[in-house]
């Protein structure tokens, strides 16, 4: 379903909203004549306003109205029976379940046309109101701006009219992998392998905020890494969109409350003040998330701390330093994780492409920006770059040093 689509449906069912069910019949009568699907479409939609709304879990639990994408190794993320397979839905054929929980479940799927394998999201029938169904259409029309080699791509999206009260489905790419922490720790990359990773990751969230794209739910398992390395992002189910466009199905989330999880949320985004959030509040979670690959730690214990009281440490207390884990990253790399959390939105880096720019120079024995350089930092990095070079002007230097005093105990 296109934008334009989408945009055609929410004109419609709200301006339906306002009528009764009489004058409701007439205005889809007028406006609905040759597409029966477009009235069918409409007629979900207010059929599912009258149902009771769900409530939204806070940390992440499938807050974005879909479920949680999985991988191919995903897993059942309860212990209820597995619910027995539909054979069809829409044009796709369930083959196994990948993950579910409150909200929907997550095939593994067959698509007819083009024969692909999909991962196949569709919305659980208690969780089809209007004001679910704004969020899972929102997720299908951000997915497909986005493209990118490191962000999952939308195949197709759609509701299902026979289904009892309606089911919303997300047909995405199916990928193969593991979650980015799995993948470093059962691969035992090295330190700078895992900075490599992380680059590329910065790289896809990159696309997504020059597309006005806030992901705000940055987590490892939301970054899988393929057979072949290639980190994908994926869930930009509760991304808010910082431009105009898209103004009728971005999200207006309630003053107060949480979405997404906790672990990796910026100190404005706990504070539940949507007008606080940018781009840079997805840099704070790429500090938490960079600090983690490197360490196998967060840099705030929140274990056995209530949502308030996690909320409040984010906010107040001033994150750990990778030093204080392990003395290896006293320099760029603490530096760079550092800045990349800090409080104030204004110190951290204006972009992930700045921080992956950094990343990248610490890599090559550059110069990073994320610190005031000194005289003797510049020239410890250009000895680090060109040792040879500057292993053959010391020897140089020896050698007219050795001279000059040779030549004055001989004078």
């Amino acid at each position: 379903m296109n934008p334009e689509r989408f945009r055609r449906i929410d004109e419609l069912f709200d301006r339906a909203l306002e009528l009764d069910s009489e004058e409701r019949g007439a205005l889809l009568d007028a406006e609905c004549q040759g597409d029966p699907e477009l009235r069918r479409e409409v007629e979900a939609l207010l059929r599912c306003d009258e149902a009771p709304e769900p409530s939204l879990a806070i940390d992440g639990e499938l807050a974005a109205a879909a479920v949680e994408q999985a991988s191919e190794a995903g897993r059942l993320r309860n212990d209820e029976p597995e619910p027995e397979l539909p054979e069809r839905i829409g044009r796709y054929r369930p083959i196994r379940i990948l993950g579910q929980g409150g909200m929907g479940i997550v095939y593994e799927a067959e698509q007819d046309q083009p024969r692909r394998l999909v991962a196949l999201k569709v919305l659980a029938r208690h969780a089809v109101s209007h004001q679910m169904l704004r969020r899972f259409r929102q997720e299908s029309e951000i997915l497909g701006r986005l493209k990118h080699p490191g962000i999952a791509q939308i195949f197709d999206s759609g509701m299902l009219e026979k289904t009892a009260g309606g089911h919303a489905y997300l047909a995405m790419e199916l990928i193969d992998g593991r979650s980015i922490t799995q993948h470093v720790t059962t691969e035992n990359l090295s330190v700078p392998q895992r900075l490599e990773l992380f680059a590329k990751v910065c790289d896809a969230v990159q696309h997504a905020h020059q597309k006005s794209v806030i992901h705000r739910d940055l987590k490892p398992d939301n970054i899988l890494v393929t057979s072949d390395g290639t980190p994908k992002v994926l869930d930009f189910g509760i991304a808010r969109v910082t431009g105009q466009d898209l103004e009728v199905t971005t999200i207006h989330t309630q003053v107060g409350q949480l979405v997404g999880t906790i672990t990796y949320m910026s100190p404005e985004q706990v504070s539940g003040n949507l007008e606080d959030l940018d781009l840079r509040s997805d840099i704070y979670a790429l500090g938490v998330l960079l600090f983690e690959l490197l360490t196998g730690k967060l840099p705030h214990d929140l274990v056995g701390r209530s949502v308030p009281d996690a909320a409040r440490v984010i906010q107040e207390v001033d994150p750990q330093r990778l030093v204080s884990i392990d003395t290896m990253f006293r320099g760029d790399v603490d530096v760079i994780v550092a800045k990349a959390m800090e409080k104030e939105a204004s110190r951290r880096y204006a972009s992930a492409a700045e921080m992956a720019a950094d990343v990248r120079r610490h890599l090559a024995d550059e110069p990073i920006v994320a610190r005031v350089p000194s005289s003797f930092y510049h020239a410890r990095k250009f000895a680090k770059r060109n040792k040879a070079f500057v292993g053959g002007v010391l020897a140089t230097m020896l050698a007219l040093v050795a001279g000059a005093i040779f030549a004055l105990n001989y004078a």
